[in-house]
């Protein structure tokens, strides 16, 4: 699993407790959640939007998938890989955190303190990645058979996901193809990378992954989903 996937569960996962929670509790506690939340509940459901919003900017693929049009316009592909990637991913995280500090979890309705709780759970998560250097050596390991790039990127352009209308929309996915392509290449120079360092992974990975490489270039131009 890549960086980007372990890390997008966050936001999802409290968002998700606050929502869950708000329909199990609207039977006994009719009207609790009618109106918009105040004080603590309100700063922590800005900060959980906020950081969704930097996370969908960090993987537009993902974004798109999920939400379509709605997804914010940044870039059209980040390279999980990329040094810009990893310094903004820490300063998303850094910031998070600081503003979660800021809210006092005593102060938060039931509901809410859960989603603070496991927000707070999955962030520590996030910043240990970097703390302890285990983004630099998941970097140096790229390759994934079940969720790589390699796999989700022509699912994710085969899909109907994304539209293809207008001119727009075709440049728009030349440059998806375009960060993909940088991205192969900078997989393989980490990998390299990786080996001179002494981080090798098992055969059986790394064979897995070619043999999907090599069937989607043997693949008829006329099936090909790119």
């Amino acid at each position: 699993m890549t960086a980007a996937k372990f890390l997008e569960t966050s936001r999802r996962n409290a968002l998700g407790l606050i929502g869950f929670g708000a329909f199990s509790v609207s039977i006994p506690v009719a009207g609790a959640f009618a109106q918009a939340p105040t004080g603590e509940a309100a700063k922590l459901r800005a900060l959980l939007e906020r950081s969704d919003a930097a996370a969908s900017l960090l993987d537009p693929l993902s974004a798109v998938r999920k939400i379509g049009d709605a997804a914010p316009r940044g870039p059209a592909f980040v390279d999980p890989l990329s040094d810009a990637y990893w310094s903004q991913l820490k300063a998303n995280k850094t910031r998070e955190w600081q503003a979660l500090q800021a809210i006092d979890r005593n102060e938060l309705p039931p509901i809410d303190r859960v989603a603070y709780d496991v927000f707070t759970y999955k962030l520590r998560l996030d910043l240990a990645l970097f703390e302890d250097d285990l983004f630099e050596v998941q970097r140096m390991a790229p390759f994934n058979p079940s969720f790589g790039l390699q796999v989700e990127f022509p699912d994710f352009v085969s899909g109907g996901t994304i539209p293809f209308e207008t001119v727009a929309d075709y440049d728009r996915n030349l440059e998806r193809m375009d960060g993909f392509a940088a991205y192969l290449s900078n997989a393989v120079k980490l990998a390299e990378h990786g080996l001179d360092n002494g981080y090798r992974q098992p055969r059986i990975l790394v064979e897995n992954v070619l043999k999907q490489v090599d069937a989607m270039l043997a693949t008829p131009v006329e099936e090909s989903p790119f």
